[in-house]
């Protein structure tokens, strides 16, 4: 079969990897989530079952929110230092750092939604 024979959200193997069919060009590898553009002529497997398509795509822990909230603080901050470093004049440092706590305030939002 060719990759413009599958209907969209359709998954394939390709090239001995799982993707899911995107749109007419693009398509998702499985276990990492990376975008690929493939050929309309390309020569795809439909995937029979979900059974195929679980088993190609790694399982990831989940970690707890606390490790990923204090990773992304010890981040933070040393942007912060980075930042504030590299700017002298001290309005320019207060700028920098408010727009870095916004960024970090829609960070986290994003992880609560």
């Amino acid at each position: 079969m060719r990759f413009h024979q599958l209907s969209i959200g359709q998954t394939f193997r390709f090239q001995d990897e799982i993707y899911t069919k995107q749109d007419s060009l693009m398509s998702v590898h499985a276990g990492s989530g990376r975008r690929r553009l493939i050929k309309r002529s390309a020569e795809v497997e439909p995937c029979r079952d979900e059974t195929e398509t679980a088993a190609a795509a790694p399982t990831r822990d989940a970690l707890p929110t606390a490790t990923v909230l204090a990773a992304f603080d010890a981040f933070h901050e040393q942007c912060r230092a980075l930042l504030l470093a590299d700017a002298a004049d001290p309005t320019r440092q207060d700028e920098l750092n408010a727009r870095l706590e916004q960024a970090r305030q829609a960070f986290l939002t994003r992880l609560e939604t």
